[in-house]
């Protein structure tokens, strides 16, 4: 803290080979940290990393493995070893370097394409980040976590962050309950079904049942909400699982 302070802000960085988010030391224990730069149109994850003992770097590497695999994208973690002269408590700087994935991109399903041999060793590593694969793997027709988002369900999420509070500041702080709002996911998916630009250009139908009315208001919101995914035929409905219900039927015969 005699050298430096802390920033206010994440920003994307566009480099020859795509954009890059920089997650510097603890910045990558926090998910949103991750998922900011993600929606800044980072392609690729970079985290360094100064670990005090082997305990602070498995934290930071399950961290930024999960940084990774929410979000979709592969990263590099370079981590810094050998005498510390940066804090106080001394205590010499130990992991493992590494060039990382999404768990399903990886050839051991650990999120690791490679990595050093040893927590106290410097080195240089050199592995293909495949770039093609990983776009590949976002046009994918099965329902991925881009796609499986439930965004309204995380809604009351902005209202707490408005308060500029840390998570202890808020639970501690019974006297001052946060003020979230209590609106249900399905009424706030009907609230939001509106008519598209090409329909608001249609003749006025004769009006349907309160039945036909609410079946078709709460089909249209549900089309308006889901995720297309770019050139997919099919959206995916942001309140059902991210994973098929076939899946879950196919484990339970298994």
């Amino acid at each position: 803290m005699s050298f430096c302070r802390a920033g206010e802000s994440l920003n994307a960085v566009d480099t020859e080979i795509g954009r890059i988010g920089i997650l510097i030391g603890e910045d990558a224990l926090f998910p949103e940290a991750g998922r900011l730069l993600a929606y800044q149109g980072s392609d690729l994850l970079i985290n360094l990393a100064a670990c005090g003992g082997p305990q602070s770097f498995h934290q930071l590497r399950h961290s930024f493995v999960a940084r990774l695999d929410e979000n979709e994208l592969v990263g590099a973690q370079s981590c810094l070893v050998g005498a510390n002269r940066l804090t106080a408590s001394r205590e010499d700087f130990v992991g493992k370097s590494a060039l990382l994935s999404p768990i399903p991109l990886s050839p051991r399903l650990d999120g690791i394409l490679f990595e050093m041999g040893a927590m106290t060793v410097e080195g240089i590593i050199a592995e293909t980040l495949d770039m093609g694969a990983m776009r590949q793997h976002w046009a994918a027709e099965t329902p991925r976590l881009r796609q499986g988002m439930r965004v309204l369900a995380y809604q009351p999420l902005s209202a707490a962050y408005r308060g500029l509070r840390t998570l202890d500041q808020a639970y501690y702080a019974r006297e001052e309950p946060l003020d979230l709002p209590d609106t249900s996911i399905v009424e706030m998916l009907l609230a939001s079904s509106s008519r598209t630009e090409e329909e608001s250009l249609l003749p006025e139908s004769t009006p349907p049942s309160s039945d036909d009315a609410e079946h078709e208001e709460t089909s249209l919101g549900r089309r308006d909400l889901n995720l297309g995914g770019g050139s997919q035929e099919k959206g995916f409905d942001l309140l059902a699982s991210p994973f098929s219900h076939d899946d879950l039927k196919d484990d339970d015969k298994d």
